[in-house]
């Protein structure tokens, strides 16, 4: 296997690490939350089960993002 395959399948076995434990923290928080809530709420409650959890994110990054040229 070359060094760009076993980059890329670290890369990809990292990423899905982290999926892993942001996703069971989202099902955490709704889990207690419930449905219905604004957006906003969630992003909240997100924010601070990532904190208890020791996940580090950032919210509302700022995206470049290019439409109709």
């Amino acid at each position: 296997m070359c060094y760009y395959s076993v980059r890329m399948k670290n890369e990809r076995e990292r990423a899905n690490a982290w999926s892993y434990l942001a996703i069971g923290a989202a099902i955490e928080v709704h889990r207690i939350e419930g449905p219905g809530l604004a957006e906003s709420i969630y992003s909240k409650c997100f924010q601070r089960e990532c904190d208890l959890r020791s996940i580090p994110i950032q919210r509302e990054l700022l995206v470049p993002v290019e439409y109709k040229g």
